[in-house]
């Protein structure tokens, strides 16, 4: 994630546009579900990482923010059940 935003960043066009970079995070990233610690860390990471580049490239008018979908039935969650 952090190496797309970055690419993206340097393709944005320049102008007085408001532009936006959207991470796709997970609603794991704000709640702990047991076996999934690795999962929960990771999506709390975009989270950190979506925090900071807003703080960054707020100047420069881009809106960075993230998306926390909840649970979408896939095989992950299906193994879950």
């Amino acid at each position: 994630t952090y190496h797309c935003f970055r690419a993206a960043e340097r393709r944005l066009a320049p102008g007085p546009e408001l532009r936006h970079l959207v991470a796709i995070a997970s609603i794991l990233a704000r709640i702990g579900v047991a076996g999934y610690t690795g999962y929960c860390a990771s999506k709390a990471g975009i989270l950190g990482l979506v925090r900071a580049g807003a703080v960054e490239l707020a100047p420069r008018g881009v809106q960075v923010n993230a998306v926390c979908p909840g649970a979408v039935h896939t095989g992950m969650t299906a193994a879950a059940d």
